[in-house]
C-alpha cells in the first residue's frame, strides 16, 4: 500500500477462496485523513510493478506465459486478444506466405490487414481483428510484429525440409553399386566423349545455390524496404 502511495486513509483488504485462485481485493477511500486526494495516475503500471517486486521479493509464483490463461476469466477485449495469440503461435509456424498465414486465420474467424504508408506505400504495420477488436501484431505479442512474422515465413518458405536434406546427404555419402559403375561406362563411352565427359552435378550444388539466392533475396529486401 505504501509503495502505491496509499498512505494516511481508510482501506480494507478482504481475502477470497471462493475461486480456484487465492486473491485479494482491496477498497481504499481516495480522500485521506488530512482531506487530501489521492492521485490514480498510472496507478495500473505502478501496480504491475510493485506486484512483480513483491513476487520476486517473497519468492512467489509468477504465471507461466500466456499459454496457461484460463480464457473463461479473460473480459472481452482480453479473451480477443488472446485468441488472436494461440492462433498466431500455432499457424505461424507453418505458414509459407502471408496469403497462406491470412487463410489459416480466417478458420478461426480472425482477420489480418496491413498497415501501409499513405505516401511510400511501405508495408509498417500488421493488424489482426476479431469480433470488434483490432490490435497491432506487436500488440498481441513481440513475436508477431510485422518484422518478426516476415522473417518466420521467409524461412518457413526457404528452408529444405528433413527429407531433401537427407536424399542430399545419402546421395553424396552412399557409393556406387556395380551396377551403377558399369552403366556409367557404358555410357560415357556410347556418347563419343570417354573421359572428357564433364562428371555429373550432385544435389549439393543445388542446395548451395539455394542458400546463395537466399542471402541475396535477404539482402535486396533490406535495401529497397518492404513494399506492396
Amino acid at each position: 500500500m505504501e509503495r502505491m502511495g496509499i498512505q494516511n486513509t481508510q482501506y480494507i483488504i478482504a481475502r477470497h477462496t471462493d475461486r480456484r485462485h487465492a486473491h485479494c481485493h482491496i477498497v481504499f477511500n481516495r480522500v485521506d485523513n488530512d482531506g487530501k486526494t489521492i492521485s490514480d495516475k498510472n496507478d495500473r503500471y505502478r501496480n504491475e510493478k510493485v506486484c512483480k517486486m513483491l513476487t520476486a521479493k517473497y519468492r512467489l509464483h509468477f504465471a507461466q506465459g500466456k499459454d496457461h490463461v484460463n480464457e473463461e476469466r479473460l473480459r472481452p477485449y482480453d479473451r480477443a486478444k488472446h485468441r488472436i495469440y494461440k492462433a498466431l503461435k500455432a499457424e505461424v509456424q507453418n505458414a509459407i506466405s502471408w496469403n497462406e498465414l491470412k487463410d489459416a486465420l480466417a478458420e478461426y474467424d480472425i482477420d489480418m490487414k496491413f498497415k501501409v504508408s499513405r505516401t511510400t506505400r511501405d508495408i509498417q504495420g500488421v493488424k489482426f481483428g476479431y469480433g470488434k477488436y483490432t490490435f497491432s501484431g506487436s500488440k498481441i505479442s513481440r513475436e508477431f510484429s510485422y518484422l518478426a512474422i516476415d522473417r518466420q515465413l521467409e524461412r518457413n518458405a526457404y528452408t529444405p525440409s528433413c527429407s531433401y536434406r537427407e536424399t542430399v546427404r545419402d546421395n553424396a555419402i552412399r557409393p556406387p553399386s556395380p551396377q551403377e559403375r558399369a552403366s556409367d561406362f557404358e555410357e560415357s563411352h556410347s556418347s563419343g566423349l570417354g573421359l572428357f565427359m564433364p562428371p555429373p552435378t550432385s544435389n549439393t550444388s543445388d542446395e548451395a545455390a539455394f542458400e546463395a539466392e537466399l542471402k541475396r533475396r535477404k539482402k535486396a529486401k533490406r535495401k529497397r524496404g518492404f513494399r506492396l
